[in-house]
């Protein structure tokens, strides 16, 4: 019984080193927003975030859509 829990902690240990890895978690900004529409991709504005240990605030969902079309 003990050998397993030590299998399952060893694999947690090791999940954890490598699942921080991917370079999608080492980029210094999140990735871009965009959607996709009847195979039509319309670029979004990405709000307040936090990413890669930095936070940054944004203006209101309505401020941030002020200059853009409705889709």
């Amino acid at each position: 019984m003990i050998k397993k829990w030590k299998v399952a902690a060893f694999g947690l240990i090791i999940a954890s080193f490598t699942g921080y890895s991917s370079s999608e978690f080492l980029e210094e900004s999140p990735p871009k927003a965009d959607l996709e529409v009847n195979n039509h991709i319309y670029e979004a504005k990405v709000g307040t975030y936090c990413w890669n240990k930095t936070c940054v605030d944004a203006a209101g969902p309505l401020k941030l859509l002020k200059t853009k079309k409705y889709i």
